[in-house]
């Protein structure tokens, strides 16, 4: 989609997976990513999905769309270095390190 990696700028990405789907919010700041997961952790209702929180370089000029598909390409793509995973009840990602490398 980007072809110039100059002006790139982070985003904080949070996944929640399960077995039958996902979905990915991002964050301008690490502080309320942190927040994010943290309180989907804290969610019963999501016990059984796996969550991720990982950062992501994409252009400082992409639109809030654009970095919303390239985050969920990362996500589905497991092209990010993991963070914080908390493995989900169903084993989602069971296999992968739990801890940032």
């Amino acid at each position: 989609m980007f072809n110039d990696r100059k002006n790139m700028k982070t985003v904080f990405c949070v996944a929640a997976e399960s077995s039958s789907s996902g979905s990915i919010d991002w964050f301008n700041n690490q502080p309320a990513a942190t927040a994010q997961y943290q309180t989907f952790a804290a969610d019963n209702s999501l016990a059984t999905d796996t969550l991720t929180s990982f950062s992501l370089e994409v252009p400082d000029r992409a639109t809030p769309g654009e970095i919303t598909e390239l985050a969920d390409e990362a996500m589905w793509e497991m092209t990010y270095q993991c963070a914080e995973r908390r493995i989900g009840t169903d084993g989602i990602h069971a296999s992968l390190a739990v801890s940032a490398t």
